[in-house]
């Protein structure tokens, strides 16, 4: 009768297991009470015991060796990008060295609410500010870039004017 009561357990708290999101509790317990099923099953001995522990090994080993196995093997990892990138390709958000667009003035093309978009200098970037809402359609400076990150901030448009004629006019 234990047996049947341990292995009813066992499929419902692996059930639960499986439908529930957890830390493995249930998943535990319903796998100690598999194991003392079979193990009554078995004649409850050393021969059982010694069965059982053959089992789990052999069990072990299959899993160690499908971990190994599997991630090197593509057709059962359909997620991951095998081919690589050869050296020659830009990274698409590559941008030009740093110091090119530190100072440079344009107008904000999106809400900045940090991140927006602005054309400075003719071209359509993505920007950032440090944390500040800035309108559409406001003029903005480059006053930091960060690898490919371009953090600006809001000025007044007599600024921009002046910037724009220092430059030639490419201040927008």
């Amino acid at each position: 009768m234990e047996i049947i009561v341990l292995l009813a357990g066992s499929v419902i708290l692996l059930g639960i297991e499986a439908m529930t999101p957890g830390v493995g509790i249930f998943g535990i317990s319903g796998v100690i009470c598999l194991t003392l099923a079979f193990f009554y099953l078995l004649g409850g001995g050393a021969a059982a015991i010694g069965i059982l522990a053959a089992f789990y090994l052999v069990l072990a080993a299959i899993i160690l060796f499908l971990c190994w196995y599997l991630p090197s093997e593509s057709r059962w990892n359909p997620f991951v990008l095998w081919e690589r990138q050869k050296g020659g390709h830009k990274d698409a958000a590559a941008l030009e060295p740093e110091e090119d667009w530190l100072h440079r003035t344009g107008r904000t093309l999106s809400p900045l609410r940090p991140a927006g978009t602005a054309r400075i200098d003719g071209k359509r970037l993505d920007v950032l500010t440090r944390g500040e809402f800035i309108p559409a359609d406001r003029p903005v400076v480059v006053c930091e870039t960060e690898g490919n990150k371009i953090i600006v901030e809001e000025i007044a448009e007599a600024e921009l004017e002046k910037s724009a004629e220092r430059n030639g006019g490419s201040g927008l």
